[in-house]
């Protein structure tokens, strides 16, 4: 996690200076610019983010647009390579901030909006940049840091996106700018920006939803980007074409992208570029090649300044036309070639249709297509009219992505682990403020949402197999109600026991052979399985930690055991499990030892703190629904319903499932992407 980062802002005494108040800031821009000299074989990484969306740029070459939409208890960062982008001498890195107000962004994250789904936080613009300047030989040679560098900032009051009350809940905005008075050039490396004042240190960046409902202000956890970055490749247009008083900018398909634009002209001209799926219908029914439409779509105005002036929209764009038109009614003057660098998530593409009819393969590539406009941070309804996620289409667009590709971390998920993550992500995240309390909040809420994640995702592989007519034995069978690590293994993830029961422990002799070799293949097993998770020493610890707790069940406690009363034996094997679970979630050593030093009261300040409180409050009703979704009891009952002979249970069974299903919903609408945790063992 990256918690300790330092955010920069625009100084307060410049926002007084120009008489802007919070409210006025709403959909404007702030420029933050940092000038660094490098060596020739100068290696950089950096994590970024900011408190609304941001883009990118090193040397005036664009690299990314972030922060990655998340929700009400998710604040992601972006861990990107500029080592390509850099050179000997001086380098620019320039980071364009969109402010949002907290409490609007909260409203339109509920929307679902592309956009502005990234909750605002703060007070202000606020970026946080941090990486390490390293040379061939890994050694450090300088910062990026926003807590170290000195940025510079100027806020664009003239520059600020446009948007209505139906718009601004699609992701659809306008942008308007003047460049009379904006200085578009401040991502070049000759721009002069030493009028500009330096960024000061912003305060707490805190969500505002938490602040206002409890009263407490708990640092924000920030998490790593759990879906990669979109792709951003250079296209040109397929055709351009001068009527008479417009250009019009074919791209052949349509396409998401950031289309790049010079303009000369008189002081003063409007330049209106608009952004069409296709033209309106003319008088003879206009075809999405007919150019004798209406000119109908969203817009962006640019006010020329007398020189050249080149403009590249702040958010994504989606068209396969766009016109051109001054408002001098003269041909737009655009002396250099028009590009566009077309963007999406990277999906890979690995299966094929092989047919002798020509049209199967042309509808493939339309739905491959329609597919990748209609993926970017979240799956999206339609690109160009609507850049919502919904519940059904969503399904469908993940069924098709599974068709096509491996990669499933795009796709929505189930209830209970995603709900859980919130407050896992926000204790593991600052470990340095573990109390007892937030300790045990953590692991418990852990243990849940692996189980819940994991099994949640076998049912649905084994659901999704019984559409095609296979049938596959459940992978989980209540393991959290065992009475012992014997019983918990055989309930847990069976189908990998029972590989390693058939491939590695009868193999090597299984139990048919003495104590000690019995003992060595026990042990060469769990061994395994703890690699099987992770090439890491943590997993190997782990799967020792539970062959010897499983050898000493066998052998030493044997009859023990047999005479604990079942309630102990079962809250024993809870305690096992739970502990083992810190071993097998830390990244190192260090860290397990630290978490279960706070769980048992050492080196902590109390036993509970605000924030503890906080959390438990929070989460208490979740972690009773979870416990108690850990037996077989819903289950149960629903089969009861379904078989019994009375009408009623049918309709009660019905109603539960239903039930259930609406519970799910504002879950997955409301969360923006849900990570399979067990993808990364």
């Amino acid at each position: 996690m990256w918690n300790e980062v330092q955010w920069i802002k625009i100084p307060d005494m410049e926002l007084r200076n120009k008489q802007i108040l919070h409210g006025d800031l709403g959909g404007r821009f702030a420029y933050f610019r940092l000038e660094q000299e490098l060596l020739t074989d100068a290696r950089l990484t950096a994590r970024i983010t900011a408190v609304s969306r941001y883009r990118l740029w090193v040397n005036d070459q664009a690299v990314l647009s972030g922060s990655c939409k998340g929700d009400l208890n998710r604040q992601y960062y972006e861990t990107v390579s500029l080592t390509p982008y850099l050179h000997a001498g001086k380098n620019v890195f320039a980071v364009q901030v969109l402010y949002n107000d907290p409490d609007i962004a909260r409203d339109q994250t509920d929307e679902r909006a592309a956009i502005y789904g990234v909750v605002g936080a703060g007070n202000c613009h606020a970026l946080a940049i941090d990486g390490d300047i390293t040379d061939a030989f890994g050694r450090v040679i300088g910062t990026i840091s926003t807590g170290k560098a000195l940025w510079r900032v100027w806020l664009d009051h003239t520059f600020y996106l446009k948007s209505s009350e139906y718009t601004v809940y699609l992701g659809a905005t306008e942008e308007s700018v003047d460049a009379r008075r904006s200085p578009l050039e401040w991502k070049r490396l000759d721009f002069d920006a030493s009028s500009w004042s330096l960024a000061c240190a912003s305060g707490p960046v805190m969500p505002s939803a938490l602040f206002q409902s409890v009263g407490l202000i708990p640092r924000v956890h920030l998490m790593p980007r759990e879906i990669p970055l979109m792709e951003e490749t250079e296209c040109a247009f397929a055709r351009v074409i001068r009527r008479k008083n417009d250009l019009v900018l074919d791209a052949g398909v349509e396409v998401n992208g950031y289309p790049r634009f010079s303009f000369n002209g008189n002081a003063g001209t409007e330049i209106t570029v608009t952004y069409l799926e296709r033209f309106g219908n003319g008088a003879d029914g206009a075809r999405i090649d007919d150019m004798g439409g209406t000119v109908e779509g969203r817009a962006d105005h640019i006010i020329l300044n007398g020189h050249l002036v080149n403009y590249e929209p702040f958010w994504v764009r989606t068209f396969r036309f766009i016109v051109v038109k001054s408002s001098d009614g003269k041909l737009p003057e655009m002396p250099a070639a028009q590009v566009y660098r077309k963007t999406g998530y990277p999906l890979s593409v690995e299966s094929t249709v092989d047919s002798s009819t020509p049209w199967v393969g042309q509808l493939w590539g339309i739905c491959l297509r329609t597919l990748q406009n209609c993926m970017l941070e979240t799956y999206m309804d339609c690109p160009y009219y609507e850049q919502l996620q919904f519940i059904m289409d969503t399904r469908l667009q993940m069924l098709f992505t599974y068709a096509v590709s491996r990669d499933a971390r795009l796709a929505k998920k189930a209830l209970l682990a995603d709900a859980l993550a919130g407050l896992v992500t926000g204790i593991w995240g600052d470990l340095a403020s573990l109390t007892v309390l937030s300790a045990w909040l953590g692991l418990i809420g852990y243990a849940l949402q692996l189980y819940f994640d994991f099994s949640g995702y076998s049912d649905m592989a084994i659901g999704m197999a019984k559409l095609f007519g296979f049938d596959f034995d459940a992978n989980f069978d209540h393991p959290y109600l065992s009475a012992s690590l014997t019983e918990f293994w055989r309930r847990w993830h069976i189908s990998l026991g029972r590989w390693f029961r058939d491939y590695v422990y009868i193999p090597l002799g299984g139990s048919r052979v003495s104590t000690p070799k019995c003992i060595r293949n026990r042990l060469s097993v769990w061994i395994l399985t703890g690699l099987w998770h992770g090439a890491s020493w943590t997993f190997v610890a782990w799967g020792l930690y539970h062959g010897i707790l499983l050898l000493l069940e066998k052998y030493p406690l044997k009859g023990i055991l047999a005479k604990t009363p079942s309630p102990i034996r079962h809250i024993l094997t809870l305690l096992a499990v739970i502990v083992g679970w810190v071993l097998f979630s830390s990244p190192d050593f260090s860290s397990a030892i630290f978490y279960l030093g706070r769980m048992f009261g050492a080196g902590s300040r109390a036993f509970w703190d605000s924030t503890a409180k906080y959390y438990f409050a929070a989460n208490w009703k979740l972690l009773v629904l979870g416990i108690l979704g850990c037996g077989p009891w819903i289950r149960t009952l629903y089969r009861h319903l379904v078989f019994s002979r009375r009408s009623p249970g049918l309709v009660l069974s019905a109603l539960l499932l239903i039930g259930i299903f609406l519970l799910c919903v504002p879950y997955m609408t409301n969360a923006t992407y849900q990570s399979f945790l067990y993808a990364q063992f």
